[in-house]
């Protein structure tokens, strides 16, 4: 398995940062906290990308609720900000994990024709 590296720059484009955003409203066009922070997107966004350059970004505080369907489980969700970084953290790791397995199949292949 090779290192992948190199992927901070990518995870705090402010384009990335657009793209996960919408990635979290899918299912949640509804919900106020969706509605307050897509009122204001790009200055949100633009102060989200700020602090992720400046590496004063915490996570805030989970919200903790109950669902009983179909049995009782306590549920733990990251505000709708957080979310937004997870999503920008995920969607650049996995593009760069996708181009590190392709070329690793690609070199697995090439050696089996050679053998072949």
């Amino acid at each position: 398995m090779k290192r992948i590296g190199n992927l901070w720059p990518g995870v705090i484009t402010f384009d990335n940062l657009y793209r996960a955003a919408y990635r979290v409203l899918r299912g949640k066009r509804g919900q106020v906290r969706a509605g307050h922070f897509f009122f204001d997107l790009e200055g949100e966004l633009f102060r989200l990308q700020r602090e992720l350059i400046s590496q004063i970004y915490r996570p805030g505080g989970y919200r903790t609720f109950w669902i009983s369907d179909p049995k009782p489980r306590l549920i733990s969700a990251a505000s709708f900000r957080d979310r937004i970084v997870h999503h920008a953290l995920v969607q650049v790791w996995m593009a760069s994990k996708s181009r590190v397995m392709l070329a690793e199949d690609a070199e697995k292949n090439q050696g089996a024709v050679q053998v072949a």
